[in-house]
């Protein structure tokens, strides 16, 4: 297989600009660089399993021309996945989109950052990470005819799975090779961490051996008072899963008010959340270690203390909003279905139908999950039967359940929508002052303080304090907004990219 490069550009001015710049690139260096413009979402996937190295312009820009619509389907999830697909962008990317490699894209900006790079900039990013591909042998790939025929389709998809379990298992002989501290801590605190996690890069508690810190900057994903939807907080505690997952110990940089924050309390519930699954299947990657750093003394002790028993019904709670918001595969419009779904039967009680709607969805629930247990290693598939034939239970047991399912507010616009203040001592145990499971997953109680967006807005334009149904009051300033990128419904539909307002409390 040749060590062929495909481009897919942005056509606009800035975008063609760097198509041009990737050329000369290529011709100064003698890479073989072949430029697509934008096709069809089934073409670029297929791209992202056969060619030897991809590249794809995510710039936003005018929210008109752009390449999200190439991302529906399976590339989505690629693109995360696979190292030798790179993503780069003029402006930042939506929280839901990422590239395998960081770099190719500005991260989300901070007050006063510009939030852009240059088309020069990118093109040195490509330079440095199109030479390392390179210098790698090329990974499996599926050959691309076996997409030009019916009768070997069957076979490309077969293949492409076999990548995507090939690609996970190169990344955990990677990450067995490494060790990483993850460092939960204040932000006031921020200047004082990162001269702790220069010592711990250099090995001064691991002996002398290099170490990765990660250490996630003020406002990287979200501010500390930031106002959220809680779909928004869910999609950012599965990111933080994410981050600790990768890690082999968790520090807690202790300080008085460290307990006080629904932020270091999501870490904490993360990672809890890491521990219980692995205790059920040790296939999954062990929970790092719990450790607490004294910043009076400068001792690392046992963390113990901070450590989160979860119940499997806790367990599954977190499991079902990360479905609804994961920002891996996340469908912002997935809940219209749901409201469509609890409309659907409301009409059947009234025409007596309501018993039988039940019992055809349990049938078609258990269909689809057998179907989709058959892509399961074998020893894996009892397991997940028998977590689905309790979920089918719980869920579709009876019209009475059925509808306490479809009336969880997670499926209701204040949901989504409504703009929630962070009380950080209602995730705490007052008696013990660490995390308790059942108060941080009750955000009926953070509902009940949430506002309008339009509100919102209206108090950070005017200056004035906004009112929250608890009686406190508190002003709000504006950041610049996020994105988020909405799948499309269904056939015709492109999907959308969505601007999302950023009001801080103060």
């Amino acid at each position: 297989m040749s060590r062929r490069i495909v481009f897919v550009p942005v056509d606009t001015p800035e975008g063609r600009n760097l198509g041009g710049r990737v050329l000369e690139l290529a011709e100064a260096r003698g890479w073989d660089v072949e430029v697509r413009w934008p096709s069809t979402s089934a073409e670029f996937g297929q791209a992202c399993f056969a060619e030897p190295i991809v590249i794809v312009d995510l710039t936003r820009g005018d929210g008109q021309r752009h390449n999200y619509a190439l991302l529906e389907g399976s590339a989505s999830s690629t693109v995360k996945v696979f190292d030798h697909v790179l993503v780069v962008s003029r402006d930042y990317l939506p929280q839901n989109v990422f590239g395998h490699w960081s770099g190719g894209a500005p991260p989300y900006p901070t007050l006063g950052a510009s939030g852009t790079q240059s088309n020069a900039e990118i093109v040195e990013w490509l330079d440095r990470n199109v030479q390392d591909l390179l210098s790698r042998p090329i990974g499996r790939r599926v050959d691309a005819a076996l997409y030009e025929g019916i009768r070997t389709i069957p076979r490309a998809w077969k293949e492409q799975g076999d990548m995507v379990l090939a690609v996970h298992e190169v990344h955990r002989e990677v990450r067995g090779q490494t060790h990483r501290v993850f460092l939960s801590y204040r932000s006031s605190v921020y200047d004082d961490v990162l001269a702790l996690a220069e010592r711990v890069r250099a090995g001064e508690w691991h002996g002398g051996r290099e170490v990765d810190v990660v250490v996630l900057q003020p406002g990287e994903l979200a501010f500390e008072q930031e106002a959220l939807t809680e779909m928004r907080r869910w999609q950012l505690v599965a990111l933080l899963e994410d981050r600790i997952r990768e890690c082999d110990e968790f520090w807690v940089y202790e300080t008085d008010d460290y307990g006080t924050s629904w932020w270091t309390a999501s870490e904490q519930m993360a990672r809890a959340y890491i521990a219980y699954v692995w205790a059920l299947d040790q296939a999954w990657l062990p929970p790092p270690e719990l450790r607490v750093f004294d910043p009076s003394t400068g001792e690392l002790k046992d963390g113990a203390a901070y450590e989160i028993p979860l119940t499997e019904q806790q367990r599954r709670r977190m499991a079902d909003l990360y479905m609804i918001s994961s920002p891996h595969d996340m469908v912002p419009t997935r809940a219209l279905g749901e409201r469509a779904l609890r409309d659907l039967v409301q009409r059947a009680e009234r025409w007596g139908l309501a018993s039988a709607l039940t019992a055809g969805l349990r049938g078609l629930n258990w269909a689809v999950t057998r179907l989709g247990a058959r892509s399961l290693p074998e020893d894996a598939r009892e397991g997940f039967l028998e977590t689905a034939r309790s979920v089918r239970a719980d869920r579709y047991g009876s019209v009475t359940q059925l509808k306490e399912y479809l009336d969880d507010p997670r499926f209701h616009e204040d949901f989504w929508e409504r703009l929630c203040f962070e009380s950080g001592v209602a995730a705490t145990d007052p008696s013990t002052g660490h995390v308790d499971p059942d108060r941080f997953l009750d955000y009926r109680s953070r509902l009940a303080r949430s506002q309008s967006p339009q509100d919102v807005a209206a108090a950070a334009t005017g200056g004035t304090p906004l009112a929250l149904a608890d009686g406190t009051s508190v002003r709000v300033e504006p950041r610049p907004p996020r994105y988020l990128w909405t799948k499309p419904l269904g056939e015709g539909d492109a999907g959308w990219l969505r601007e999302v307002p950023v009001f801080v409390a103060q």
